[in-house]
């Protein structure tokens, strides 16, 4: 591991106020390829610092280090793994802590409001355009994360804005076919989705499933992502034929090549019977709870399942 710390002279915020001073605090992992191609940003929000790989000046630490490491799921003889620690923290970025260089003493409660907005994109995004300007795959990196982690805290057009970026740096330094390239495009399209664009995201989703279909193959895990959220989106757009001959024909290759059980699967067997519902073919009840019970079993047992109430 080793420790790093990025500085900005200036730092406005969404506020209106600005930091005079910015220092940011990170931790880096493995070795950086020579094109910037392993990058892998990693945002957390399971430990108070950047040491989410390894423990380090006494802080209880270290909760991602069964995940990160050589021979391990993200595997460091392979991958350069940045974390960043957050804006406002107290260990080692700019917080109430730190001294506000204009009257000499620690901001205190002085320090100015901050949001997610700031602690994500623009200052985690900085460490990116700064250590690695003059790496696209990085930034591309860094981008696609942070686009993900705004679809998860209900920002999708923010995300929207990094996905695309994303998506066209990937195309940029990996091809326009290439998997990664391919992953950042169904991110974008699922953010359009999210933010309230179903068709422009049917725009993006179409081709994008033809794409991946012919360069990974039909059964390959994105490819049925991919059909997956497109026959949801066909449904919200009122094509529920489409979505159910889509959600039918990917469920067979994921039952096949995947098994009955594999969480796609089961995502796939559940859209499929969204999309009968919604058609007004009515699936058999027990067609119908088989999906929701399996769904439930795969992603917790308190999942909400609005199909349920219609079908009551």
């Amino acid at each position: 591991m080793q420790d790093s710390f990025f500085d900005a002279p200036s730092f406005r915020l969404e506020n209106g106020d600005t930091l005079p001073a910015l220092r940011l605090a990170y931790a880096t992992h493995g070795r950086l390829a020579a094109d910037g191609r392993n990058a892998v940003l990693l945002t957390h929000g399971y430990t108070s610092s950047h040491h989410m790989v390894e423990a380090a000046d006494g802080s209880a630490e270290g909760y991602w280090g069964g995940l990160v490491g050589p021979g391990k799921p993200i595997d460091t003889d392979r991958f350069f793994v940045v974390a960043s620690n957050m804006l406002g923290s107290s260990y080692g970025s700019t917080g109430p802590a730190s001294i506000d260089p204009r009257p000499g003493r620690p901001y205190g409660p002085d320090f100015p409001d901050i949001t997610l907005v700031e602690v994500l994109d623009r200052a985690s995004a900085r460490v990116g355009q700064g250590r690695f300007a003059d790496q696209p795959a990085v930034e591309a990196a860094i981008r696609s994360t942070i686009g993900n982690v705004y679809v998860g805290l209900g920002r999708p057009v923010r995300a929207v804005e990094h996905l695309r970026r994303a998506a066209d740096l990937n195309a940029q330094v990996l091809g326009p076919k290439s998997r990664a390239t391919i992953g950042s495009l169904a991110s974008l399209a699922t953010a359009t989705d999210h933010a309230g664009m179903v068709t422009q995201a049917i725009a993006l989703f179409e081709p994008l499933a033809k794409d991946a279909s012919a360069a990974l193959g039909p059964a390959d895990s994105l490819t049925l992502t991919i059909s997956n959220n497109l026959a949801l989106c066909y449904v919200q757009a009122g094509h529920r034929n489409k979505a159910a001959t889509l959600a039918r024909n990917a469920l067979a290759l994921s039952t096949d090549s995947l098994g009955k059980a594999h969480p796609l699967t089961i995502r796939l067997s559940y859209a499929l019977a969204v999309a009968e519902f919604a058609s007004g073919k009515n699936p058999s009840e027990a067609q119908l709870m088989e999906a929701i019970e399996l769904r439930r079993l795969a992603f917790g047992e308190e999942y909400p399942d609005t199909l349920l109430a219609k079908f009551d």
